[in-house]
This record gives structure tokens, sequence and C-alpha cells, in this order.
């Protein structure tokens, strides 16, 4: 007998993006799933499209709370999940349609606790692929598989994984939530904690996950604001549970906090913010990791030189526009210093 697969979708303000998204995954291969679609207190029509899929399709069932976040949005789908298996979806992204058949088949095969798959950064109104992702196949212990959490592999969200239910159960029985306090980096603090507790990871090189890249979206804007502060804050933590999994973690969490403080604190210098500045230099201090970002060959050498540029500008004194601008050649829509 088929295990069910829950697939939850955190949604807000996504009315644009409800139809193609369910439609891909009521017609998935393998059907023995439940669509959980979360409306968290959208001002749009969202609600109204989920409740039309929940008529049309018995496996779609609608759950609705105020603004809470993408983090409550899921942690309301996972208590009322019912599967053996578990899934998530963004409301914006697209699965192949051959994605849940084909993780299922691998987590029986390899008997795996969680699997993850390849996947494309995409630009769908565009019809466009830009990137593709996965470079390894066949199963793992946790300490690869964090060191596969980082973008130019497997990524460090939970959209493109299928999960074990028995994995996101705590000690006591109840499901492990995701942190409501940071509203981006949540997932990655989330998949540590889910590691912890798992003993073998499939790896799936194909690439059915379409991860749609939109501009203006939380995980791609540097704005100098309370939302990105917490993502760093969100990464220390992040440092921290990977620690208790490999000691001699170096890469992913610590090189993402140590290039994004960095840019934010040029965000505060230019924007004289004084209280931004003191708390990001903390951070960046407690890290003490600037020879290690460096001469990591994650690291691009235009990054590098880039981010060297910045620091100059910072303990020069100088104006830290130009540097902004040159950080930002080619990524307008990734970064941008409010008038």
């Amino acid at each position: 007998m088929n295990e069910t697969v829950s697939i939850i979708i955190p949604i807000y303000n996504g009315e644009a993006y409800i139809d193609p998204c369910v439609e891909n995954l009521v017609k998935q291969s393998y059907d023995q799933i439940e669509i959980i679609l979360v409306d968290d207190g959208s001002e749009d029509d969202s609600l109204k499209k989920c409740m039309m899929w929940e008529r049309k399709d018995g496996r779609v069932h609608v759950f609705s709370q105020k603004n809470k976040g993408v983090g409550a949005a899921r942690n309301l789908g996972l208590e009322n999940s019912t599967g053996s298996y578990i899934g998530f979806v963004d409301i914006d992204d697209i699965c192949d349609l051959e994605m849940y058949s084909r993780m299922v088949q691998i987590m029986a095969k390899d008997d795996a606790d969680i699997v993850y798959c390849g996947y494309n950064r995409c630009f769908l109104s565009e019809n466009r692929v830009k990137c593709q992702y996965g470079k390894l196949s066949g199963p793992v212990d946790r300490i690869e598989a964090v060191k596969q959490l980082k973008s130019v592999n497997y990524d460090c969200g939970a959209c493109n994984k299928l999960f074990r239910r028995k994995v996101i159960l705590e000690k006591g029985g109840g499901i492990r939530k995701f942190s409501t306090e940071y509203p981006i980096g949540e997932d990655y603090l989330w998949m540590l904690y889910t590691l912890k507790g798992s003993n073998k990871i499939s790896l799936l090189q194909e690439c059915l996950y379409n991860y749609n890249m939109i501009q203006g979206s939380a995980s791609h804007s540097l704005l100098l604001d309370k939302k990105n502060l917490l993502h760093l804050y969100a990464l220390r933590d992040c440092i921290r549970v990977a620690r208790t999994i490999r000691e001699d973690l170096g890469s992913d969490p610590m090189l993402r906090l140590y290039g994004q403080a960095r840019i934010l604190r040029l965000l505060a210098y230019c924007k004289k913010n004084t209280q931004y500045m003191r708390k990001i230099n903390e951070l960046i201090q407690s890290l003490d990791c600037e020879s290690t970002w460096f001469w990591s060959k994650e690291v691009s050498k235009i990054s590098k030189m880039k981010q060297t540029f910045m620091n100059c500008v910072y303990k020069l004194g100088l104006d830290g526009k130009y540097a902004l601008w040159i950080y930002n050649l080619k990524r307008r829509d990734k970064l941008c210093l409010e008038e």
C-alpha cells in the first residue's frame, strides 16, 4: 500500500500562483497525496482560490490564520498533516510531475529518512532555466548531508526535500516546529535540527524542483531592516546547531553570515544607523573568520574583490554609496539603498 505524502504550502497574497502550483500537484504521478494549503492572512483572493481547489479535489485541504509568517503557516500545516512522508512547496514554485514518485521510490530503496533532489533556479515568467543544482547521488550520513546544504548543491531550504514523519518528531512525540522568531532563515534552522534526528539521507541528482526567481521576494532582498537583521541572528543559530553535527564546520552558514553581515554593515554605515552598526559589528567580531572567508574556495573572486573594496570604504570613512554602487552592479533587484 502506498504511503501518503503530505505537501504543505504556505500562502500570503499568492493568488496569481495558486492555480499553476496546485494544478501541477494534483497531476503528480504519485497520487497518494494530501495538499495542505495554509492561507497566512492574505489580503487578496488567495483564500477564495484555495477554497475553490478544496471543492474541486478531495485531496486538497485548506486552513487559514491571521498573518503570522511562513514559519507559523508551515507549523499549522504540520499540525494538520496525516502523511507518513512530509514535503514542502512554495506557492510560486513548480514541481516536476515525477518529483514525489521518484523521491518516495528512492526513500524506499535506500531506507532513507530524508531525500534531497536537485533543483532549477528559473524565471518561470520567461520560461527560462537560469541554473541547475544537484551534484551527488546516493545515500550519505548526516555530516555529508550538512555539507550539501548550500545553494550550489542542494540548498538549505525544505522545499526540494522529502521527510519521513518520524524524523520531524521531537523526543516527546510532538511535531518539530519552525521558528517563528525569524522571518528569513527559519527553514535552514529547521533543516539542521531535523538532520540531527536522522541517520541516512539520500541525494537524488535529478532536478525535480523549480525554484522561481522573483524580484523583491523576502529571500532576495538585502535592505537595512529588522527582517534582514533577524536573518543574521538566524544564521548565527544555524552555526550553533551545525557545529553539534560536525565540529569542523567552516563553510556555508558561517560564510553566508559573514558576507551578508558586512553588506548590511555598509548599509547601516550609509544610513548612519549606529544601533544596527553596533549589533552587526558584534556579530562579525564574534565570528573571527575573515581569513576563512577570504581563503575559501566556495567564495567567488568577484565577491572577495567587492567585499575588500567595501571594507576599505568603511574603514577609511569614505562615502559608502560608491561601494554599494560597485557591489550592486548587475544586481539591482538584489540590493538597494533607500533614499
